[in-house]
């Protein structure tokens, strides 16, 4: 999956083939050497202890040993069964990174918001209450904050106004409909995650965010996204997947730095001309849309990589598509094409190639000019006869001919254990 911008985001997945530390640790504790909250106990700590992993442990709470660790900087205590966090979590003066996701926890003591040197804090699946949330403001130096899957229905206001440092912010998997106006007080804000919420329009707010580089949208109900969202010169990955987007609007072409534009499962039937200027593009997804035709703006961006068109209506592809020189994944599946389309087998960087679910009948002999091909997928189209052709493809390391229902080979041929 493609590189994050300096900050983490989880991976973005459609698949070709089948489918589409500043932190110094004088004594570090390993996962495997400690099997229980008591193991603390029989310790004669001697060093400074600045990190320990007690995740998956079946832990019920975080124990007095563990709290008595005045230099400690980072704990990992997520996938245990721990219900509240003990007042006593204040001693932990020194705390930079804490992980207390996929526990019980509903509600948060007000001596976690003593913790003035946390940067990050990740409370993500556990069954908070709205009202245990405010505390977070209180950490001010806090930098990443994740509370994805924790049953929000709004955004506390407390928390935008309070955490003036934040660049990481994640809000997946909630019921969020809106977000707060005073959400742009979040001035340094990199990253957004908004990901299966209930939202029905892209939040404006965020438009006024000027450093937002990655913004995640997947699986809402978005059916605009406004003009304003040209003010996000910053942009770099704009994901809004899974929603009801009929239209872009041609203010886009002002996020220059944009490199990954997921807009696959929409409402599309074209992009704004304008768009051709978004040079810096290397990921574009617009599968499950219906598009009338090829979308020849995209022609422009000769810094692609990776190229998703499944599912979208096309029988053809221009001519111009063969600039796209640094195209290594391209996924043509499940559209309408009776060929290979002409130009393709120019494209030398080609890694995987998908044409699966269409009409094609026979291969092109220029074909084996793809010396990079490593996955073919030509699956369920109107083959009867193997094309010999496929032996051209010496280096070819995964081949995927399944036919359709009703349509079978009448001959395969004698060498087709040189494919094994």
């Amino acid at each position: 999956q493609e590189a994050s911008t300096g900050t983490t985001h989880r991976p973005k997945a459609e698949s070709v083939g089948l489918v589409d530390g500043h932190n110094q640790t004088a004594q570090e504790i390993p996962v495997n050497e400690v099997q229980k909250d008591e193991a603390l106990s029989s310790m004669h700590v001697t060093d400074r202890i600045y990190f320990i992993d007690l995740a998956n442990k079946q832990l019920r709470t975080i124990s007095p040993e563990v709290l008595s660790l005045e230099y400690l900087e980072e704990l990992h205590m997520e996938k245990n069964l721990i219900e509240s966090i003990p007042r006593d979590i204040n001693r932990l003066k020194h705390m930079k990174v804490l992980y207390l996701d996929q526990n019980n926890i509903q509600d948060l003591c007000e001596e976690l918001g003593e913790l003035k040197h946390l940067l990050t804090l990740d409370l993500s699946n556990n069954p908070l209450s709205c009202s245990a949330l405010p505390v977070i403001s209180k950490l001010q130096s806090l930098r990443q904050l994740r509370l994805y899957e924790t049953n929000l229905h709004e955004v506390p206001v407390e928390i935008c106004k309070g955490l003036h440092h934040i660049e990481l912010l994640d809000l997946g998997d909630n019921h969020l409909q809106c977000l707060p106006e005073e959400i742009v007080n979040l001035k340094k804000l990199k990253e957004i995650d908004l990901q299966k919420n209930r939202l029905e329009i892209f939040p404006k707010e965020l438009c006024q965010l000027a450093n937002l580089e990655i913004i995640d949208l997947e699986q809402n109900l978005i059916s605009l996204i406004p003009e304003e969202v040209g003010f996000l010169t910053n942009l770099v990955k704009l994901f809004i997947a899974f929603n009801n987007l009929s239209s872009i609007p041609p203010t886009l072409k002002r996020c220059q730095k944009l490199a990954v534009l997921d807009l696959s499962h929409n409402l599309l039937h074209k992009l704004p001309p304008g768009l051709k200027s978004l040079t810096e593009m290397r990921v574009l997804r617009l599968s499950a849309n219906s598009l009338a035709k090829f979308p020849k703006q995209i022609c422009c961006w000769t810094s692609l990589s990776h190229v998703y068109l499944r599912n979208t209506g096309l029988h053809t592809v221009p001519g111009s598509f063969t600039r796209l020189s640094s195209v290594r994944i391209l996924d043509l599946g499940e559209n309408c094409f009776d060929e290979i389309p002409e130009g393709i087998c120019t494209m030398e960087s080609l890694e995987e190639l998908a044409l699966d679910g269409n009409q094609i009948q026979k291969i092109p002999a220029e074909v084996k000019e793809l010396r990079n091909l490593k996955c073919l997928n030509l699956s369920e189209n109107q083959f009867s006869i193997f094309p010999k052709e496929i032996f051209l493809l010496e280096w070819l390391e995964r081949l995927y001919m399944g036919q359709s229902k009703g349509i079978k080979f009448t001959s395969l041929p004698q060498d087709i254990r040189k494919l094994q």
